[in-house]
């Protein structure tokens, strides 16, 4: 099963390489603003946020309080990503994008990562470039990590998932250079959010098995009362 999820992202990569060429078009309605690979990466946000949820208030019913707060720390994270991925709604209720926005958004949509003064900076494109990075490499200090900190470090298997989006923010204009042109940003953002989504999967259970080989029995708890 890991190396099937290995394996994937070069599957997905291979089809776009193979349907970005100018006579298709199949691939640029997928990616394009508003299209089905942004819906498909809110949807994998949603879903990180209410599984990671669900495993902060299994952690905090187990008294695993570091888990709690690292899962709670991670479930706001995913909320805001999906939150602007939305455009905290305007996509699906078509509200009007308040005047400050307006003024300061590069795209005139109610979100943050789009304000004039972060996209000057690059500052959402470090910021993908980094977690990118992050999730590529993590995995290889994995053995040096206690238990309790390993729901921060995604799997060797899950690596790849990462690796586009560090390769593409990280590349910047070199890959016009050698002749990959257009914007293919919504491939690596679509690998990346699966990856998370994924990544919290396998976090949240082995808390799960953490916790569950950690609790004590019935009659431990009994007897712990009694004393």
């Amino acid at each position: 099963m890991a190396i099937a999820f290995f394996v994937f992202p070069f599957m997905l990569l291979a089809v776009v390489v193979a349907s970005c060429q100018p006579q298709c078009g199949l691939y640029w309605v997928l990616r394009s603003q508003e299209g089905p690979f942004e819906h498909v990466q809110a949807a994998m946000y949603l879903g990180a946020f209410a599984l990671s949820a669900a495993s902060t208030l299994r952690a905090f019913a187990s008294r695993d309080r570091l888990a709690a707060w690292l899962f709670t720390l991670f479930s706001f994270g995913a909320f805001f990503v999906f939150a602007e991925e939305l455009s905290w709604g305007q996509t699906l209720l078509g509200f009007e994008t308040p005047e400050f926005l307006k003024l300061h958004n590069q795209q005139g949509e109610t979100t943050l990562h789009n304000l004039n003064w972060i996209e000057a900076r690059r500052l959402h494109h470090w910021a993908f470039m980094l977690i990118g990075l992050y999730g590529s490499v993590a995995w290889l200090a994995r053995p040096w990590v206690p238990k309790q900190l390993l729901i921060l470090l995604p799997p060797w298997f899950l690596s790849l998932y990462f690796l586009p989006a560090a390769l593409w923010y990280g590349g910047g204009a070199l890959w016009a250079t050698v002749g990959i042109y257009g914007s293919h940003q919504e491939t690596a953002e679509l690998l990346l959010a699966t990856g998370v989504m994924l990544m919290t999967v396998v976090s949240s259970a082995s808390t799960k098995v953490y916790g569950q080989a950690h609790r004590p029995s019935s009659e431990s708890q009994k007897f712990i009362q009694r004393h």
